[in-house]
This record gives C-alpha cells, sequence and structure tokens, in this order.
C-alpha cells in the first residue's frame, strides 16, 4: 500500500512540474514578442547585446541593420541634419567620406552623442584614411604591396597595425579593407591598382597580413568585393558587371583568397552588385540580393559566420534594376545580408522592411538574430558606451614618423624592374657624373 502511495505521489508531483512548465513556456510566448531562439539566449547569458535588444520596437532593431553614409566637410546646416537623422532614426552605424581628421572626430561626438547605442564608424580606407581625408600621409596601393618580395612582406602588417592606429585616432571601429580581389582582367576599371595582383596565393597571403595588421590592433578589416570582382571589364558603381565563369573556375581563382582570410580570421565580408549565373540562374540576379550566393555560398559552403555587408546600396549595378521602395534591401536581408551599406532614404527604407516582417515576408526572428549579431559585435568591440574623442595633434598622429618609415621601406622594396634597355642598370661608379637623383615629397592637402 505504501508503494501504492509514493507512486502517485510521484506522478501528481511530476504532472504538477510539467503543467507549470508548460504555463511558464506559454507565459513567455505570450508576454515576450522576441523570437524563442532570443529567448533561449536570454535565459542563458544575460549579457548586454540581449538586454538592448529586449527594450528595442521592431523599427529600432531594422536600423541597426543599416549603416548610412556621412561627410564631414560640408557645412553646418548639412551636419545639423544628419545629427537630427541620426537621433531620429538611430542606425547602427555611419560610414565616413570626404572630410578631415578634426572635422570627422568632432562630427562623430556629436553624432554619438545622440544615439541610443553607440554607432559603429566605417571607413573606406585601403591605402589609410587619406583614400578620404586631407591631411592624412598617403600609404601604398595594393598593387605596390603586391610587388615586394617575400622577404619584405612583414611590411604589409606594419602598414595595417599602423593605419589601424590612425582609424582609432579618428574613432573609426572598421576599415573596408583589403581587397582581396584577384586582378586578373587588364581592363578592370574598377579595381586594378587596389588588388595586390593576378595570382591567387600571393593575393591571399597578403590579404591575410593586412587583416591582421588592422585586427590585432583593434580595428576590423573587410575582405571585398565578394564574390570576386577582378575578372570584370565594368565598374558596378555604373551598371552590373556579368562574369560568365563556371562554379569551378570561380573555386579555382576568385574563391581562394575569401576562403583563405575567412579562415583567418576575418571579421567582415562584403558583398558586390554583380551577375554570375552559375552560382544564381535567376535571370539578372544580382549577387548583394542572391540567397544562393550569400547564404548557400559564403555562409554554408565557406563557414564564414561573421558579418555579411553590402556595397553600397546607391551604386549604378544595384539601383538600374531597384530604384527605391525598399524592395533591394528587402531582399538583401533575406539573401542573408546582415548590414545594408547605404540604403536609400531611411524615411523610404525603415517602414518597407517593418511592413515586410508585418505581412509575414521577412520573420521577425530573422530581423532579431540579426540585430542580436550586430549588438553583440558591437559590444566585442567595446561599443556598450561612448566615450568623447580627444583631437590634439592630430596632424602629428595621422602623420607620424613611423608612418613615413614604413611607406619608404615599401617604396623602396617594391621597385620594380620593367625594362633596362641598352643594360643602363645597375649603374656604376663610373655613371656617377652623369646621375641627378629626384625624390618627391609626399603632399598633404592640409585642412584639419
Amino acid at each position: 500500500m505504501k508503494k501504492i502511495i509514493i507512486l502517485i505521489t510521484l506522478i501528481v508531483t511530476n504532472s504538477i512540474g510539467f503543467s507549470l512548465i508548460s504555463f511558464m513556456d506559454r507565459k513567455d510566448k505570450v508576454q515576450d514578442p522576441i523570437s524563442s531562439k532570443v529567448m533561449v539566449a536570454l535565459k542563458r547569458e544575460h549579457n548586454w547585446a540581449l538586454i538592448q535588444m529586449k527594450k528595442m520596437s521592431l523599427e529600432e532593431k531594422i536600423a541597426q541593420l543599416i549603416m548610412i553614409r556621412i561627410h564631414s566637410n560640408y557645412g553646418q546646416e548639412y551636419q545639423d541634419n544628419m545629427v537630427a537623422l541620426i537621433q531620429k532614426y538611430q542606425p547602427g552605424g555611419v560610414c565616413f567620406f570626404q572630410g578631415g581628421p578634426g572635422r570627422q572626430i568632432s562630427l562623430t561626438n556629436r553624432i554619438q552623442q545622440v544615439s541610443k547605442i553607440p554607432l559603429l564608424v566605417s571607413i573606406d580606407g585601403e591605402w589609410g584614411p587619406a583614400m578620404r581625408l586631407d591631411s592624412c600621409i598617403i600609404f601604398p596601393r595594393q598593387m605596390t604591396l603586391g610587388a615586394l618580395d617575400e622577404q619584405s612582406t612583414y611590411l604589409i602588417y606594419e602598414m595595417g597595425k599602423e593605419i589601424a592606429e590612425q582609424c582609432k585616432t579618428l574613432g573609426v571601429n572598421i576599415n573596408f579593407a583589403p581587397v582581396v580581389d584577384v586582378n586578373n582582367n587588364p581592363n578592370n576599371p574598377v579595381i586594378n591598382s587596389r588588388s595586390f595582383g593576378e595570382t591567387r596565393e600571393p593575393v591571399a597571403e597578403r590579404s591575410i597580413l593586412y587583416m591582421r595588421g588592422l585586427q590585432q590592433n583593434g580595428v576590423s578589416a573587410c575582405a571585398k568585393h565578394f564574390p570576386g570582382h577582378g575578372d570584370t571589364g565594368t565598374d558596378s558603381h555604373a551598371s552590373l558587371p556579368v562574369i560568365r565563369k563556371s562554379r569551378q573556375e570561380l573555386e579555382d581563382l576568385e574563391f581562394y583568397p575569401f576562403r583563405k582570410i575567412i579562415n583567418a580570421g576575418v571579421d567582415m565580408v562584403m558583398v558586390s552588385h554583380l551577375n554570375i549565373p552559375s552560382l544564381d540562374s535567376e535571370r539578372n540576379s544580382i549577387s548583394t540580393l542572391s540567397f544562393q550566393t550569400i547564404t548557400m555560398t559564403l555562409k554554408k559552403d565557406m563557414a564564414f559566420d561573421g558579418i555579411v555587408i553590402t556595397d553600397a546600396m546607391d551604386m549604378g549595378g544595384l539601383r538600374n534594376s531597384y530604384n527605391g521602395g525598399g524592395e533591394a534591401e528587402i531582399r538583401a536581408l533575406l539573401a542573408g545580408i546582415d548590414i545594408l551599406l547605404l540604403p536609400k532614404d531611411l524615411s523610404v527604407v525603415i517602414p518597407a522592411i517593418k511592413k515586410a516582417v508585418e505581412d509575414g515576408r521577412i520573420p521577425e526572428e530573422l530581423i532579431d538574430e540579426k540585430c542580436l549579431k550586430i549588438l553583440k559585435f558591437k559590444e566585442s568591440k567595446g561599443l556598450t558606451s561612448f566615450t568623447e574623442i580627444p583631437n590634439q595633434d592630430l596632424f602629428m598622429k595621422m602623420n607620424s614618423d613611423n608612418a613615413k618609415k614604413i611607406i619608404e621601406q615599401v617604396e623602396a622594396k617594391a621597385l620594380t624592374l620593367l625594362k633596362n634597355e641598352r643594360d643602363i642598370l645597375p649603374l656604376n661608379e663610373a655613371d656617377s657624373g652623369d646621375i641627378a637623383l629626384l625624390h618627391r615629397q609626399p603632399e598633404y592637402r592640409i585642412h584639419l
């Protein structure tokens, strides 16, 4: 009899326990709009990123997936308007274009102060911030770095390290470099000197050195332009390039540096506006909007789990097909993009994406997962709060003696003999009276 009573007691206790668990689960589902996957994570680890997202509206979560254009060389009215825009829509990040170091720091301090969550700040600085800003020393382009012999490639890491220091001086977290495209088309109008070369192994090795120079010194690198923009005769800023290579040909050349730099730990990959039928057979497909290209190839096949960002969404290669209304942005998110770079008007794009969620076209769980990924990335970079950026000694910091030394070493080691008509080289002592040495000092556009 005692055994029967004990058995009944255990059954009743377990039933009550399962009922309570079931009730709690139902309660969570009713009260909390955040997706089930995110709720599991929330119960497991109470970190900053999850806590922030739990406070957000749908519009704010969508805004975290957007990075907008900003300039520091425009007037006060423009700057005031940008501050107001950022305060209103709370985008996740900005990409700085033309301006100067002092003006950029001042504007960064202003926009960070009105952001509820600190902004990711990026710059397209392949040869350093001087690619966009005045008053900064100009580092060599990647083609020059590609001319270095194997014993001198360590200078690429040193250059990346120095560029990282300059970026941190400006409050920049992400540099959209290196270019890992293999430039095997001599008629390429847009990559050419921005590439390390036309052979896959050196491109991969040098890309990784540049990436490590940045990332080991606190600035995220971004490998671009996936799936590979080297073999085109068209500039995607103006129109959509078409690459008619087979999947195996892409594997053998274009994909090789991307696989290597992904395995080496690059933080971010940029997807370009390209039409590659062997990757996506849909008519007039565009890589930035292609599920087959981004999710199936980059994320699954190449096992990339970092941040996937579009190339600028205001480029002709995309906008000639998708002029506005938010359709391109919706398709990009569904394809696997995490950050939309320079999309159209925020007052149009955010409501369009929100409506796509409300209509069931985009699962809200997908927005949650992308938003959480961005917030965790910010958390990893210490962007849980903002400290004002100082602007003392800027010219010295952006034109350091160490930077000048690295540039001189690169330029000396990268000298390449292309022609030697009449065997003029090497020079000898007998020629010394007829030789003049010309040396050009670096030029600076000084306007801090």
